[in-house]
């Protein structure tokens, strides 16, 4: 399998799922403490 194609793969489930962790954090960890 190509390199860069595997780096590209990696790269969109690392944005994809630290994307959905942010939002879970922001929803139930961020989002009780502070009302803005």
């Amino acid at each position: 399998m190509d390199p860069s194609a595997v780096a590209f793969m990696l790269a969109s489930w690392i944005f994809i799922l630290g994307l959905a962790a942010w939002c879970l954090w922001k929803q139930f960890g961020g989002g009780k403490k502070t009302k803005t």
